[in-house]
């Protein structure tokens, strides 16, 4: 079996450089406000036709970043009363180290609580998983099953605490 290879070791793929993808992102204001809308573009709304489902509105908390909300924080994200902000979805983390996997736990239950949908997104293996190539980092092929039980590890660790 072959190992896979990124896009960019592929003869043919053009390697992106940061400065040209930063150019591009410059330019596309510019394109877009060249050619204003017609004024007389009508919209139609056909609710019995979904295209799509909106879960719902929500934030990020990631205390590694930031402290963990407060009480009076959770209640003004996710509570529906006046002045509060009815948030319906809640994205936390998966992290590399373990030890940080429960920093989260008291603003899930909380949302949860309140109704909100907790989402748990991991966004990097642990350091000892990964290697280097082209200038970042991704999962060794070898690790695959050990990243798996991290995940699964996760999982069930808030099965437990939350």
């Amino acid at each position: 079996m072959t190992p896979r290879r990124d896009r960019s070791e592929i003869a043919g793929w053009p390697l992106l450089r940061r400065r040209t993808v930063l150019a591009a992102g410059a330019a596309l204001p510019v394109l877009a406000a060249g050619t204003p809308a017609a004024a007389a573009t009508a919209v139609v709304v056909e609710p019995s036709n979904v295209q799509q489902t909106i879960l719902g509105f929500g934030g990020m908390n990631h205390t590694v970043w930031i402290s963990d909300l407060t009480a009076a924080q959770r209640e003004t994200a996710f509570g529906n009363e006046t002045g509060q902000l009815g948030f319906t979805v809640l994205r936390i983390p998966v992290h590399e180290d373990r030890n940080n996997w429960s920093r989260e736990v008291a603003t899930a239950k909380r949302a949860s609580q309140l109704g909100a949908k907790v989402i748990a997104s991991p966004w990097n293996p642990p350091a000892s998983m990964t290697e280097s190539f082209s200038g970042g980092k991704r999962l060794r092929y070898n690790s695959y099953g050990a990243y798996a039980q991290h995940l699964n590890d996760f999982t069930r660790s808030w099965r437990t605490t939350a």
